[in-house]
């Protein structure tokens, strides 16, 4: 299995990792130590290839925004902005 892992800031101004679980169907993202999504892995490639509005599955939502793609957490990562390093990381990995 793949991972890709993503260095967010929570709620509270405090570092946290979107760890991102690759197989060959699904991508499951693991925030804590909990699965919070398990999204189709050609759903999310298709969708960051092109991405428009929003992606959302259980409590992870993705969403092209003016200054490039954001994700949310729900309850603990407000929206936040990948880096292009970090989404060129994503779209090569998924």
């Amino acid at each position: 299995m793949n991972r890709v892992t993503i260095e967010a800031m929570d709620g509270h101004g405090r570092a946290m990792n979107l760890d991102l679980a690759i197989s060959r169907e699904t991508v499951e993202g693991w925030a804590g130590d909990r699965c919070r999504a398990v999204f189709k892995r050609n759903l999310l490639q298709n969708w960051l290839a092109t991405p428009t509005g929003r992606l959302t599955c259980d409590d992870i939502t993705w969403e092209r925004t003016e200054l490039g793609i954001a994700v949310r957490v729900d309850g603990d990562v407000p929206w936040w902005e990948l880096s292009p390093r970090d989404l060129a990381r994503l779209r090569e990995s998924v």
